[in-house]
């Protein structure tokens, strides 16, 4: 199969971009690591946090190539030591990250906060990652709607993020790859403005992730906002050769 990518890493309205996407191959492998991070700007420093998180799991994955849970998570671990590390001057430092893993056509996920992983296939959503924060919570409750999390007032209420003296990510492994199989990691400045209507609109419309990606953008980009937070994601598209 070919797994093919596109990236969008934006500033938006803001004066930083605090937002940090890759992709990594392992040079002799068939593996590969994609992530997508957010540092948490209201903490002073979010760049720095959301760049050495991304490396800190991507890095350690090729080092280790394996999709075991307790492995991942002891990636995710790392990050967060690489994060507090950060934190000097009073800085507290913090940042999500959405991370998915393919080795040899098998896959597993990771994340922490509220940056998203979803899954389609056959137009449909396969997966969707849910957000560690406090609307989330209230959804999980019956509270609240889950489109309601978009423009919540406490929608940047995290409940955990790689920087806290706890490290609390979610990690599992997934089926393995199939051909038409379509991944999407954003950032809540994206998935914020981009619905999964929307989402699986663009995707339906699309021959590459490039196009996927390129649709989405426009799409994002055309919604009259007051001003348009940092947006990232990683499209990956799975066809057969």
């Amino acid at each position: 199969m070919k797994v093919e990518t596109s990236l969008c890493w934006e500033l938006g309205s803001r004066r930083e971009n605090e937002d940090y996407v890759l992709q990594m191959r392992h040079e002799k492998q068939d593996a590969a690591v994609f992530v997508a991070a957010d540092g948490l700007g209201g903490y002073g420093g979010g760049a720095q946090a959301s760049r050495i998180a991304a490396h800190t799991i991507a890095e350690g994955f090729l080092d280790v190539l394996s999709l075991r849970t307790d492995v991942l998570t002891g990636l995710f671990f790392q990050a967060n030591e690489a994060v507090r590390k950060l934190q000097v001057d009073g800085l507290q430092m913090r940042s999500t990250a959405a991370a998915l893993f393919l080795l040899d056509g098998a896959l597993a996920m990771g994340y922490i906060g509220d940056t998203r992983i979803y899954r389609f296939r056959n137009d449909h959503i396969l997966y969707q990652s849910k957000d560690h924060s406090v609307p989330q919570m209230a959804v999980d409750a019956g509270d609240l709607d889950e489109q309601e999390i978009r423009f919540h007032p406490d929608r940047n209420r995290l409940l955990y993020a790689l920087g806290e003296r706890y490290c609390r990510p979610c990690v599992m492994q997934l089926s393995p790859l199939k051909a038409g199989d379509a991944f999407l990691l954003c950032t809540d400045g994206f998935w914020e403005y981009v619905t999964e209507p929307v989402m699986l609109q663009q995707l339906a419309g699309a021959s590459t992730a490039q196009q996927w990606i390129g649709g989405l953008k426009n799409y994002l980009c055309a919604i009259p906002t007051d001003g348009h937070d940092n947006y990232s994601a990683i499209g990956i598209m799975v066809t057969e050769k």
